[in-house]
């Protein structure tokens, strides 16, 4: 008979070896979201000046199959042809601005289907939802968004976050129709809907679409059109051209409000945090089915409250909203603007949710250590290009760490077992009755 040292060690390895293997896989950072099949890219063309036709063309030639390049100006058609499937494994990057976010997400609710998870390449002008995401900044440099493997890497990383999305119902009493409208972010009526039309109308214009080239030419633009009300202050009898009932309960707003907001997102107008805490008011949530409504005072308010040098007016908070205009006024909804002409009733009302990819607190604080080791010379410039062999390399010490880890735990877990082997088999059969 071998030394009992030497049985035991035996025996413990063959304990601890799959237990280590199968800790090292369940406990991989990479697996917490499951393994991802294939991602759906939608990549609006129109979006980020020109970027967005060099994105589309780029990731056509990056993403092979079976993962697959839409343009999401044509989504509807690829879903109704069936060219867009999905299951529990996939995955949704949408390359634009928040309207487009929208727009596939109304495509995909076709197929009477939960859309997949939807992470955002931001390339619009305000990009609220992918900053309240952690998609804003540098997150989808070159190196990482032309790069298949990094893609699916940081989408199976990501959490899931729900988002609400509101019906805004439009009626028109000389009409007697009604129009329904949706969205996720943010909806304005007066000074803000006034700037974001003037850019609209510009931006399809022929003649000056030349100037539409970039996002940061685009927020220049955007300031430029919202000046002109800094000196006319067309809306500065908006209280007494609105009435907004919230829950039941008809609103007062100050008198010098020349823009009316309603939140479900905590950004604004490129990253404005417009809500905070208080006595009287509670957090803003994206999927708590709950408006903040605030008020500003005309065009150099909202300038102040860009520059984080003014708060806006917190009024009133609710799940039901209704809004009388009685004369024409710009509203805008995500973004999208237009010239609501004459008395109208507009009811907002929570109509879905949907789920968001939320990029993990610890993925933007490694984003952050790495911008600073850059930018005081503890990194080299080529750190963007081997960035992906880096990942590479920290995702094998992070499973030698935990077979190490776990096989260690299983060796000492063996060795106190082992001696009274003899006496907890012979407990076993008696309780057993053997």
């Amino acid at each position: 008979m071998g030394k009992p040292w030497l049985e035991g060690f035996k025996f413990a390895t063959y304990l601890a070896v799959p237990i280590a293997l199968t800790v090292t896989f369940a406990f991989n950072p990479d697996n917490l979201n499951g393994i991802i099949r294939n991602v759906f890219v939608f990549v609006n063309k129109k979006s980020g000046g020109r970027r967005g036709r060099e994105v589309l063309r780029r990731l056509r030639e990056t993403l092979k199959p079976p993962h697959v390049v839409l343009d999401a100006t044509k989504v509807r058609g690829a879903i109704d042809r069936g060219e867009v499937d999905w299951d529990a494994e996939t995955r949704v990057l949408v390359a634009g601005g928040d309207g487009t976010v929208g727009m596939v997400v109304d495509a995909l609710r076709r197929r009477r289907r939960e859309p997949p998870p939807i992470a955002i390449a931001p390339l619009g002008t305000g990009n609220d939802l992918a900053r309240v995401l952690g998609w804003s900044g540098d997150v989808w440099d070159d190196s990482r968004l032309f790069s298949e493997r990094r893609v699916v890497s940081t989408l199976r990383r990501a959490r899931l976050q729900r988002v609400d999305r509101w019906s805004l119902e439009i009626t028109r009493p000389r009409r007697r129709s009604t129009t329904k409208k949706l969205f996720s972010n943010y909806m304005g009526i007066g000074v803000d809907a006034r700037a974001a039309l003037a850019f609209d109308s510009a931006r399809k214009d022929r003649r000056w679409t030349w100037l539409f080239v970039h996002a940061l030419t685009n927020k220049l633009l955007y300031a430029v059109f919202g000046a002109r009300d800094f000196i006319e202050h067309s809306f500065a009898g908006l209280k007494r051209d609105v009435e907004v009932t919230v829950d039941g309960k008809v609103i007062d707003f100050p008198e010098d409000t020349e823009g009316i907001i309603l939140l479900n997102i905590n950004s604004f107008s490129g990253g404005v945090r417009m809500w905070a805490t208080s006595d009287e008011f509670t957090k803003s949530l994206k999927d708590d089915g709950v408006l903040e409504i605030v008020a500003v005072s005309g065009a150099l308010h909202l300038g102040q409250l860009n520059a984080r040098l003014a708060k806006p007016v917190q009024v009133a908070q609710g799940c039901d909203v209704r809004i009388e205009l009685k004369r024409d006024l710009p509203v805008q909804i995500d973004g999208e603007p237009w010239l609501q002409r004459g008395a109208a009733t507009l009811r907002v009302s929570l109509n879905d949710s949907f789920t968001m990819l939320r990029r993990p607190r610890q993925d933007r604080i490694n984003d952050l250590l790495a911008r600073w080791s850059r930018s005081n010379g503890f990194a080299s410039e080529d750190d963007d290009a081997t960035s992906a062999s880096s990942d590479e390399r920290r995702a094998r010490r992070r499973r030698a760490f935990a077979f190490a880890f776990a096989f260690a735990l299983c060796l000492a877990l063996a060795a106190f077992v082992f001696p009274w082997r003899h006496r907890l088999a012979r407990l076993f059969a008696l309780r057993l009755g053997l």
